[in-house]
This record gives structure tokens, sequence and C-alpha cells, in this order.
């Protein structure tokens, strides 16, 4: 609805903010039959998530996480049992914003004509904010096909997985593609036979491990597993005599952990990605991607609460909370001086004032870099993942690229995401900068026969989860995005928030023809099989 009308008096739950949790929350509130309000200040989607930004609207992003408003003004009257606490006034889960752009857009040619770079299609730049992959198995996949949200998005699968040589320090650095699935095993250059051996039977233990862990022992004599349970994963392979390159594979792309977790952590962390192998039509990659990006999920979701009769307004501040003085509960919001009465509220973060004096965590360092090609040659169309946390094992660092074939460039270019680990904000450095000089070439760093690709343009920003005192028990705050690879965090928290105010309704269930459709494909199944049976 337009943001100059008059919003619903009543509802049952107010949303403000339109990040992922949110956006889920809303979906869900609205599938159980509540009524749902769900309203933004910005004038966009995503809030610290960001939405499906190109060039242009990007800076309207920037400057609304670079505004300063402490509060809003609110000029309404409070009654004898009410108390207004304001809310916060400007984007607060974003820090540290630098922009740095060589590229110029079609309209500005003729003013920039020593522009290094030219884009006469800048509006089909989808740039990813928080970037996340969907495990094919995992809970977001789940929710999504329960709820038939999917089928408001596109996906692609990550087909690519790297690993950096066994030599870190090795200067450019240098990147192989790594093998998942039998077929690439056998077929690798990068592993000798001894080695697939050793990986195809090491993957046998997993599974057995964790379908039929009483058989491990008798099945694997030599994998002494229960001697390292809480010691690193390392020492485990180690005990197993896998290292170098098999080492770096199993650590960093089928664990997609780093080598100090512990053993049973790691041996999880592989199953997981074991059961999502060919999940999804048989493809040989554990992992999806989200087309024109990761907001395009937060789209999904808002569209399935409006079918449910939710109603959204962008561009609508929430100047204050009222608190109820016998009840301590927030009993209505004020937007624009409107007073919308609720039962509960879901917030960011960027609503609620900050504890003064308290250090904020950073929860997340981003980088995102605009370049003229793949960081692997050939330069097909992939969706590549490679795992960094052996060039800076101070930070959990990763790198995933996408380009044409995720929908978010023209041809001929690659969004190169780059994300790490935060921590407080004073024990972050800069861990993005050595990763440039190993990857990309510059004017000042180009060796004999270059070819690696050039950077034109990239963004920076830090997101940080703030200290505050949540004004009133039916008011839930969501974090903010953390540097979790996949949506598991993500889609626990929204469960979790929706059960401890709502635990006898259902979170995000399937429809009723969803339900028969399943049981009908089920007995048909099972009639094949009795005629099999009886043949």
């Amino acid at each position: 609805m337009a943001n100059h009308e008059e919003l619903p008096s009543e509802v049952d739950v107010v949303v403000i903010g339109t990040g992922m949790q949110e956006s889920i929350l809303a979906a869900a509130c609205a599938r159980a039959g509540l009524s749902v309000l769900h309203i933004d200040r910005n004038p966009f989607y995503g809030g610290s998530w960001g939405s499906s930004f190109h060039f242009r609207n990007i800076e309207d992003w920037i400057q609304s996480a670079k505004s300063i408003i402490k509060e809003l003004p609110c000029a309404y009257e409070p009654q004898e049992d009410e108390e207004v606490v304001p809310a916060a006034g400007s984007q607060s889960t974003i820090r540290n914003v630098a922009l740095s752009s060589n590229v110029a857009m079609d309209e500005d040619l003729e003013e920039k004509e020593n522009t290094t770079l030219k884009v006469l299609q800048w509006r089909k730049f989808s740039i990813d904010l928080v970037p996340k992959l969907l495990l094919s198995d995992g809970p977001m996949v789940k929710i999504l096909r329960q709820s038939e949200a999917s089928r408001y998005c596109e996906f692609q699968y990550v087909d690519r997985f790297l690993c950096a040589d066994s030599d870190a320090a090795v200067m450019p650095l240098k990147i192989a593609r790594v093998p998942c699935s039998k077929n690439e095993i056998a077929f690798s250059s990068i592993l000798t036979s001894m080695e697939k051996r050793m990986l195809q039977k090491f993957l046998q233990f997993c599974m057995t491990w964790k379908a039929k862990r009483e058989e491990v022992a008798a099945a694997f004599p030599n994998f002494k597993w229960e001697a390292h349970q809480q010691k690193p994963f390392s020492e485990f392979l180690a005990s197993l005599k896998i290292k170098g390159t098999l080492k770096n594979i199993i650590c960093e792309v089928i664990a997609v952990l780093n080598e100090d977790a512990n053993t049973v952590d790691a041996l999880e962390a592989v199953c997981t990605f074991l059961k999502s192998l060919g999940r999804m039509n048989n493809v040989p990659t554990p992992f999806l991607y989200t087309c024109y990006g990761s907001s395009e999920l937060q789209q999904g979701f808002n569209r399935l609460c409006a079918v449910y009769g939710g109603v959204y307004c962008l561009d609508r501040p929430c100047e204050a909370f009222i608190i109820n003085k016998a009840t301590r509960k927030c009993s209505a919001i004020i937007s624009r001086g409107q007073k919308i009465t609720c039962k509960h509220v879901i917030t960011s973060q960027d609503y609620i004032h900050e504890i003064e004096g308290e250090v904020e965590e950073v929860a997340m360092k981003r980088c995102i870099l605009l370049t003229d090609g793949s960081i692997q040659a050939p330069v097909d169309e992939h969706i590549s993942f490679l795992n960094l946390r052996r060039l800076n094992r101070e930070c959990e660092l990763r790198l995933i690229e996408t380009g044409y074939k995720a929908n978010v460039t023209p041809k001929g270019f690659q969004f190169v995401q780059l994300t790490s680990e935060g921590g407080t904000r004073s024990a972050v450095g800069d861990p993005f900068t050595p990763i440039f000089e190993r990857l990309f070439r510059s004017d000042g760093n180009v060796a004999e026969g270059d070819e690696r690709p050039r950077i034109w343009w990239s963004l920076n920003f830090d997101v940080v989860q703030r200290r505050f005192e949540v004004p009133a028990e039916n008011i839930a705050v969501v974090p903010a995005p953390d540097s979790s690879l996949d949506f598991g965090s993500v889609v626990s928290s929204a469960e979790a928030i929706f059960a401890r105010y709502w635990p006898d309704l259902d979170f995000l269930p399937r429809r009723a023809h969803q339900v028969r459709e399943e049981f009908e494909e089920y007995e048909e199944e099972a009639a094949v099989r009795e005629e099999i049976e009886a043949s």
C-alpha cells in the first residue's frame, strides 16, 4: 500500500523491517491465520540484508547505512497507563561502509570519457549484500518447499568447488577444482590413485558412522574416531595418514570447516554435505544459490505473507513503542502519528536503541568485488565456492563467485563475494587486502603472462550485533545477519521466536493439497512395489 495511506488500526502482529528473519516470521504468522502489518522505514526491501541492487540504487542503501538519526519526533500523547519508548531512528547494524568504483554507466559516458570501465547494461547487475548458500537437504529448502514460497524464487546449483594449493604461500595463489561425486573423484587430476581410494573409504566410513554407528568398529577397524572425539579433526585425519591436498579437500570443501574443529563436529559436517549430494535431480553438489541474489528469498516470503492477508508498506517509519505500565507489554506502535494496536511486535535491531558504552561485536566483515573474469580458467559460467581459511587463520574467510549463470551480471563479469567472521571491533583487522594481491591483478601487481581478473568496483562494510535492552516481553528482536555459510541459523532463530509466542501454531505448515498429493504418490509407489513383488 502507499506510504501516505492510513494503516490498519489493529492487528495481531506488527513486523518492523524486511530482513530475512522478519520476512520468514511475517509469512509464518500470516500462514497461521494471524493478521500481520509489515512495515519498513526504507523505500526498499531488505534492511541490513539488502535487496537486488544495481549500481545506482545501491547508493540509497549506502546512504541509509551511513545516516545517523538517534530517534524520530513522536507527537503521540500517551494515556495514563501508557509509556512511550522511542524507536531508534536510523539503520544501525551496518558500519564502516566503503565504496570504490571505476565504473561509468551509459548515461555518464560523455561526462567520464576517461573512466576505465564503461558499463552499458548496468541494470542487469544484481548486488547480493549477504550471500548465503542453501543446503539441498537443509532447513531453508525444507520451509521453502513446504510453504510453497519456492514458487517465487529461482535457483542454480553451486557447480564448482575450489581449493587453494597445499602451499598457501604460493604467489599468485594457485587453486584447483575439487571433485565431489564418485565420477568426479575417478577422473580428478589433483589426487593420486592412492588418495582417491583413501577419499572413497573415508566417505564410506562417514556414511556408516552416521547411519549405523554400531557397525563402524567392525567395518573400519583403523578409524579410531572415539579416541579423537573432542580433539582437532586434523589429528584424526593424521591418524589415517590423510594429509596434504586430500586433507585440505576434506576440511575445507566437504566439511566446510577448518582443521582445528573437533572430530565429532567435523564428521557431522561431512555427513550433512553427503546427505545433500544429489538431493536435487541427482546433481552432484549439495548447495544451491538463489538467482538474482539471496534477497529474492525475502521477497518470496513477503509475497507469501501478502497471499495470506499480510499488509505491506515501505518508506513507513516506526517512531515509538507504546508500553502498558501494568502489564509491561507493548500494546501498540506509533507510525507517522498513527497508533496501531497489536499483540506482538517483531523487529530488526535497527529500531531498538543501543546500550551506551557497550562494545559492539562485529558479526561479519563483507567485501563485494566486480571483476572482468573468473578466478579460475576456463571462464565458463559457474557458481564457485572457495574456502580461504588457511590463508588467514585469525578468521573464517570464504569466497563465493557468481556471474551470468546466477543472473547477477551480464556475460563477461563476475561478482566475487568475500565474507569473514568478526569479533570485537578492536580485534578485527582487514582480512581482504592480502587476498586481492593473490587472486587479482592491478597496475602494480602484474606477473608475466598474468591472466588473473581485474577488480573494477568494490564495496566493503561490517555487520555488527548490537547490545540493547528489549523494551517489552512481547517484542522480539531478530539477530543481525551472521557469517555462516548457509541459512541454518536464520531458520532456527525464526522458528525459536515463533515457538516462543505461538507454541500451539504450526510454523509454515504444508497446505492440505500438498499432504494429499504426497499421500497419493506414496500409494502409487506402494502399488508399483506390490506389482513387482507379485511378478
